[in-house]
């Protein structure tokens, strides 16, 4: 228990006192390409870190009313490093976030016509 106290409290001062945190994801200070490869591991650190604190949470009520009390000051903080991940997560990073919807919505092919090559052979036409 006393360790769960001491990495939420240490992830808590992180998120609220770096400037900025999770500074590998702004494009202006480190750039594009090191934002990009430094991504994958900082979204597996937020999912490990919701996990985290919902595994506190649901821990603090199933233990009994000891527990609850003596976890119950890592649970609220747990609570407010998540707010502030999320926060820094939709504040900081708008451009990413819509850089990865409009990525992820990709290019639709449209019919252009038909070709006709030497051959007599019919092929259809399409960009991107």
């Amino acid at each position: 228990m006393p360790l769960c106290w001491i990495g939420i409290i240490m992830q808590y001062a992180y998120l609220q006192y770096m400037s900025p945190p999770f500074f590998m994801l702004w494009p202006s200070i480190v750039g594009w390409g090191w934002m990009l490869l430094s991504l994958i591991p900082v979204v597996i650190v937020v999912c490990m870190n919701a996990i985290l604190c919902v595994s506190v949470i649901l821990t603090s009520f199933t233990n009994g009313f000891i527990n609850f009390l003596v976890m119950f000051i890592p649970v609220v903080i747990a609570i407010l490093s998540l707010v502030a991940l999320v926060h820094i997560a939709f504040t900081d990073h708008l451009e990413l976030i819509a850089l990865f919807i409009f990525g992820s919505l990709g290019g639709g092919k449209t019919f252009v016509g038909t070709f006709t090559d030497t051959s007599g052979n019919v092929w259809n036409v399409y960009t991107e």
